[in-house]
């Protein structure tokens, strides 16, 4: 410069980029490792052609035979596909035909089951106050509510009766005998005739006398284990 100083020199950032030339190779000639063997498009003589082939298959028989028996050995199954879960089988046509047949006799069994004990089942089990059981529950419920309720006392002595024993003593028979009913339908007719204490118990509760000339009309069930092992 004018004043004897060198110039600082340009910086990087400043200097002008060189762009790499760009070189489209539609061949393939510049890829080191690009085929370059016998392009069977480019042959034009058949039998060309016929001895490239015959020599590409006699240099796989020769590769085969070379191979060891452990070599040629297939793992079963490995040719299935890998399984995404670690816990899902490889299944097979044969072993889904085999678990279907299975799972089919599983239900098959069910459904049996299911029909038999229903074809066995007995209505005279079921927790039902009908019929006579009915009547006399009724009956009981009226004269002890008639005997011992609070209004009582006032409407009978409006009709002039001041005497309650002939109302009292019938109300605690069908009482006592409700309660006496329960007791031997539970601990003796039911566990008897192999039937149910607890249902036979409150039947003889509600039903009195009832419940229990029923319980003795009906047979002996057979126990269930009996009708499983035939």
């Amino acid at each position: 410069g004018k004043l004897g100083l060198t110039p600082p020199p340009t910086p990087e950032r400043l200097r002008p980029k060189s762009a790499r030339k760009l070189e489209i190779d539609r061949e393939g000639e510049s890829n080191p490792k690009r085929y370059t063997g016998l392009k069977m498009t480019s042959i034009i003589d058949d039998d060309a052609m016929a001895q490239a082939l015959e020599a590409a298959n006699n240099k796989k028989k020769e590769e085969d035979a070379l191979k060891a028996p452990e070599e040629e050995y297939k793992i079963p199954f490995s040719d299935l596909p890998k399984s995404r879960y670690k816990m899902t089988p490889d299944y097979t046509p044969e072993m889904i035909d085999r678990e279907a047949e299975s799972r089919g006799r599983a239900i098959s069994w069910a459904r049996e089951q299911r029909l038999l004990k229903e074809s066995k089942r007995d209505d005279s089990e079921k927790f039902e106050i009908a019929g006579s059981l009915r009547i006399y529950s009724s009956l009981t419920l009226l004269t002890t509510a008639l005997a011992f309720g609070k209004s009582t006392p006032v409407a009978l002595a409006s009709i002039g009766i001041t005497e309650f024993d002939a109302i009292q003593a019938p109300a605690l028979a069908l009482d006592a005998a409700s309660v006496g009913s329960a007791l031997v339908s539970f601990f003796v007719l039911a566990p008897s005739k192999n039937r149910n204490q607890v249902t036979w118990g409150l039947k003889g509760l509600i039903g009195g006398p009832a419940a229990i000339l029923q319980l003795r009309e009906l047979e002996a069930k057979e126990p269930e284990g009996d009708d499983d092992e035939q």
